[in-house]
């Protein structure tokens, strides 16, 4: 079976699916029988046309020219137009590539853009099956494609949702047999519980804190969507025992780079501005976030418009307590309120009273909690379900 991965964006640059769904395939590669893996993708930070290998696998990134040369002809029009504009052109270089691609047995898309938009389409024309996640609550079956148009995925495809308004969205355009609702897999092996001897030591080694302080943590790319910056107002209305990591990459490139950048100095200078700097420890660098979890307390996730939260079952799985947005629908879904964790509108006091409440939990509901979640998105059950659907899909 030779299979095509096709993303909106893909690592290098900063993707949490693109790292994850190719780490599925190799996993489960001789499960399904799959012979070659590809990679088509487009690019927001990366916006060069190549042709390179990762992680030993082959992709092809096509980005069209108004985002490699950073010129933006459309940027008068309003915003929908521009926006028609950019999906049409990524749907001309994507029918392109997509020529290059023979007998491809399976599609697996994930992402918005005219890239995923044309390879939908492609793969209904030639009948080929496709797996489609929409890893956004906003996300739809039915994308964009040559201005007017929308690709419907065809019966031999499988949705897959992880949000609660992304399943409801689906079952409404029709898909409701084609389905599939589940949370995103973490790595058992990985992600669980440590002595206290071993939390002490972790937490020596990896920020300037003690066995005394209650750290709390969040790990994402720095960028407003995560916002990290919340953090430090709730930081302040805590005792100088609780500390806060906060760690990810940043933006090294691309259209983006000055709107982030400007967000890392604003957390930079809001740290200043409170006197924090001995009570915040920052990270710009991608870090390996179950070794951080396993240093900390309590896990705290402030992003809006989040597609999944992966990290809040990670951190669960680790044995710690999560304090998320409570009016984001996809931490709602799958956080218990006061069993591991707790949600709370973006208010700096709500949110002070909230880590509280998570510090007092006690250790022995925290593991409880931990076995629960790896039942339920361990790593070992969603890939045998999805070798299962793949059979299925394709047989």
């Amino acid at each position: 079976m030779n299979i095509l991965i096709v993303a909106s964006k893909f690592p290098p640059e900063y993707s949490g699916p693109g790292v994850r769904i190719p780490r599925l395939y190799k996993a489960i590669a001789n499960d399904i029988g799959a012979n070659e893996i590809s990679v088509l993708c487009g690019g927001i930070e990366y916006t060069a046309n190549e042709n390179y290998i990762y992680e030993g696998l082959n992709v092809t990134r096509v980005v069209p020219s108004y985002f490699r040369t950073r010129k933006f002809p459309f940027n008068l029009l309003p915003k929908a137009f521009f926006e028609a504009a950019v999906s049409f052109a990524e749907n001309l270089a994507a029918n392109a590539a997509l020529k290059k691609f023979k007998n491809v047995d399976m599609v697996h898309v994930f992402g918005t853009s005219g890239i995923t938009s044309a390879a939908i389409y492609w793969a209904r024309t030639k009948n080929i099956p496709v797996f489609q996640e929409l890893v956004t609550a906003k996300a739809s079956p039915n994308q964009r494609y040559m201005l007017l148009g929308k690709t419907k995925p065809s019966e031999k495809s499988v949705i897959v949702t992880m949000q609660e308004e992304a399943r409801k969205r689906s079952k409404a355009a029709g898909f409701e047999k084609q389905i599939w609702h589940r949370p995103n897999p973490f790595k058992e092996d990985l992600f669980h519980p440590v002595s206290p001897s071993e939390k002490e030591a972790l937490r020596k080694s990896l920020t300037p804190f003690n066995e005394n302080d209650v750290v709390l943590l969040t790990v994402a790319k720095i960028m407003p969507q995560k916002n990290q910056i919340f953090l430090i107002d709730v930081l302040k209305q805590l005792d100088d025992k609780f500390k806060l990591v906060i760690a990810g990459p940043k933006v090294e490139q691309g259209p983006l780079y000055e709107r982030d950048m400007a967000y890392l100095n604003a957390i930079k200078q809001k740290i200043k501005d409170y006197g924090l700097e001995n009570r915040v420890h920052l990270i710009t660098a991608y870090v390996e976030s179950h070794t951080y979890m396993k240093a900390a307390d309590i896990y705290a996730l402030p992003a809006y418009d989040e597609g999944f939260g992966t990290p809040m079952m990670e951190a669960v799985a680790c044995g710690l307590p999560v304090v998320a947005n409570g009016e984001e629908p996809s931490f709602v879904e799958w956080l218990s309120e006061g069993q591991n964790g707790f949600l709370r509108p973006l208010g700096a006091e709500k949110w002070a009273e909230a880590c509280l409440s998570a510090s007092a939990i006690p250790m022995e509901k925290r593991l409880e909690e931990a076995k629960k979640i790896v039942n339920l998105a361990g790593q070992t059950h969603i890939y045998n379900a999805y070798i299962e659907k793949i059979r299925a899909l394709t047989s």
